[in-house]
């Protein structure tokens, strides 16, 4: 089952749609440290969370590490980064707390939090450690991210064939976090998904992987205003395998 609402986002265009279904075959987390627990302290009292130093490197950084093919296909996430600040501002560890299920986001964004420095977080004047959970975005602007207003949504055109795709790759499938995948999309006048960015994983790799590729495969009716004419969308789809 696929479902549907409409939610404004940023995005880039999407392409190469063989090259994508190779990348999404390939487990999230592949290439990036999975959840756990650790040896380091938890949290103590503290007054100042750490400040980054060295902000415009890392906006640069980030711009130049979006990796280059899922920039082309216009595909987009938000992994978060869990990492351990010690007294002197250094990181000491850093995983990946949950997948953008795409692995080379996810590398790409712990390979952007190795490049941050910081200011410890302070408890009054002393320096302390603290552990920080950090959404690293990777999202392009499109050229209109404010699409004008509909009187009709756009829809799937092809709903059985992708829920049957879906269906075939995660039969009977239930997530282990308790909610389905949320991947937004942006159609253009002709019914084109040109972006596609996974919002809300469920937290499995395999069902995350499974609704973005589902998503690429989907075709649409735009959305039509009021005359009828056919203008640009974004639709946010929950993902859910047929059981």
């Amino acid at each position: 089952m696929m479902t549907f609402s409409n939610e404004p986002m940023n995005q880039t265009r999407l392409a190469r749609r063989l090259l994508a279904a190779a990348l999404l075959a390939i487990p999230a987390a592949a290439g990036a440290q999975a959840p756990g627990r650790s040896s380091l302290p938890m949290n103590g009292p503290y007054t100042q969370p750490p400040a980054l130093l060295n902000q415009a490197e890392v906006t640069a950084l980030a711009l130049s590490s979006y990796p280059q093919q899922l920039k082309e296909m216009g595909l987009g996430g938000a992994p978060l980064v869990r990492l351990y600040i010690d007294e002197a501002g250094a990181i000491v560890e850093r995983r990946i707390e949950r997948s953008s299920a795409l692995p080379a986001l996810d590398s790409a964004a712990l390979a952007l939090v190795d490049a941050m420095k910081f200011r410890p977080a302070l408890n009054g004047e002393h320096p302390t450690h603290l552990w920080v959970t950090l959404p690293v975005q990777f999202r392009i602007s499109i050229a209109n991210a404010q699409p004008a207003p509909f009187k009709t949504p756009p829809r799937t055109i092809n709903l059985r064939q992708v829920e049957e795709q879906l269906g075939n790759r995660m039969a009977y499938r239930t997530t282990r976090a308790g909610h389905w995948p949320h991947v937004a999309v942006f159609i253009a006048k002709d019914g084109t998904p040109l972006a596609i960015e996974m919002r809300d994983p469920s937290g499995d790799a395999a069902l995350d992987s499974a609704a973005l590729l589902a998503c690429l495969a989907a075709r649409f009716e735009p959305a039509r205003a009021a005359n009828g004419d056919p203008v640009e969308s974004w639709l946010v789809i929950e993902v859910r395998p047929e059981r």
